[in-house]
């Protein structure tokens, strides 16, 4: 009686291919999709808090630029939710169908189990008589026959129980696959429901910016004007900031000179030494040295990792706990004057009504300034760096302060439209501007 046929040989092989590899396939998966589930739920929190702030000025349908560039803004962010909704549709789908195959696999694999098992009760049966058994030892030639015959029986009564295990094994396994494949499902169906409901209020919103141009069509003069008296109040505001960095540049300048000229003008006393044989010797010994320091190797130099103000790109906090940009750094074309070209010196964030300002890192109030069209605004020192925030009510420091990292500055304030919006931005020296959303943690 053979116990292992070449069926079962096949059948193990297989067994382990199913155990091994699809397990790994599907990890794999499933941890793609949970980054990409972890992506698309930190979209979803961003839109979430864009919507909150821009609640609080739905009701008023007056049209706007600013309001034309609250919505262009959550529509760009809509569609990348509505893109990660998508990839995760997608990775999700991918899993469906290999834990489906895997399903399938399982099961022809415990029919094949079951098959083979029933072959192997079936010859149990035929030789299930105490009698037979009896006779198939005794007529061993020898004793070691006998022993060998008798382990022989032990050992089919072991493969016996061993089969009924596995296929137990089998199918707890495609009972679990069946259970994770009707979560998958449900999961399935959850992001379709998203995506349509993603898909719909993108259209609502995208409906809302068309109204809102149409309104602003009607408006162009009133907006070159407004655009004018803008770009002259950045103006003013560029202006007073230049400086006020000239003259703290300036007043650095004069110190770093004055504590020279104090050092070198300090009398210089020698006294003269009698020349020795010792002193000669050390003369030529000290020559040597450096004549050879001429001839070694310079040391190349070391990275120097940045540290201070410099080492936070991409790890600063926002200077408001609310808010998202509503206009980005750099120039862009006007949302609406064709050929008009908007050059920010910084970065708009749209906030929620009576948010406070924080200041992004620790330094000294250089200025604080009330500009015609811009409302208060404030410098704050970081060594080389210098940030700005602007469009506040109130101001809570004053020049000379020396603040901390997330200490309150200021109230942004609010327009006649009911907007909240701070003007951010990051100078270096006393020309160069810096792109702010390279600075901020990503929300």
């Amino acid at each position: 009686m053979k116990i292992r046929s070449k069926e079962k040989k096949h059948f193990y092989r297989y067994l382990i291919f199913i155990l091994l590899l699809f397990p790994l396939q599907l990890m794999g998966q499933q941890s793609q999709r949970k980054k990409l589930e972890s992506q698309r739920k930190s979209q979803q929190s961003k839109v979430r808090e864009m919507q909150r702030i821009l609640s609080q000025t739905q009701k008023d349908e007056t049209a706007s630029i600013a309001k034309l560039k609250d919505i262009k803004a959550v529509i760009t962010e809509r569609k990348k939710l509505i893109n990660e909704l998508y990839l995760e549709h997608k990775a999700l789908d991918k899993e469906i169908i290999e834990t489906e195959k895997a399903i399938t696999d399982l099961e022809e694999e415990i029919k094949a189990y079951k098959e083979e098992y029933a072959k192997m009760i079936y010859l149990a049966y035929k030789n299930s008589d105490s009698y037979q058994r009896l006779i198939f030892l005794f007529s061993s030639e020898d004793l070691r026959q006998f022993l060998s015959r008798l382990n022989y029986l032990r050992q089919y009564q072991d493969v016996r129980k061993q089969q009924i295990h596995e296929i137990e094994d089998l199918i707890a396994q495609r009972n679990q696959k069946r259970k994770d494949l009707s979560q998958r499902q449900f999961d399935e169906s959850h992001l379709i429901d998203n995506e349509e409901d993603e898909l719909q209020k993108l259209a609502d919103l995208q409906a809302q910016e068309e109204a809102i141009r149409k309104k602003l069509s009607k408006e162009v003069n009133q907006m070159t004007i407004k655009l004018v008296r803008e770009q002259k109040a950045l103006g003013q505001l560029e202006k007073e900031v230049s400086k006020m960095i000239a003259k703290s540049t300036a007043e650095k300048t004069a110190k770093v000179a004055k504590a020279s000229n104090t050092t070198s003008s300090k009398p210089k006393t020698t006294v003269a030494q009698p020349k020795t044989k010792a002193s000669n010797t050390t003369s030529k010994s000290s020559s040597t040295k450096t004549n050879k320091s001429k001839t070694a190797k310079p040391t190349p130099k070391k990275t120097v990792a940045k540290t201070g103000f410099a080492s936070l790109q991409y790890k600063m906090d926002w200077p408001v706990k609310e808010g998202f940009v509503s206009s980005p750094f750099g120039q862009q074309e006007h949302p609406m004057l064709k050929g008009v070209i908007i050059d920010n010196p910084g970065i708009d964030i749209r906030t929620k009504s009576n948010e406070a300002a924080y200041a992004v890192y620790g330094g000294t109030v250089k200025l604080v300034s009330k500009v015609s069209g811009i409302n208060y605004m404030i410098t704050v020192q970081h060594g080389e760096y210098f940030t700005v925030y602007a469009k506040l009510k109130e101001a809570k420091v004053k020049v000379g302060d020396e603040i901390k990292k997330g200490q309150q500055i200021g109230i942004v304030a609010t327009d006649e439209q009911g907007m909240s919006e701070l003007l951010f931005q990051i100078w270096k020296g006393g020309r160069q501007k810096l792109d702010p959303e390279k600075w901020l943690k990503k929300k």
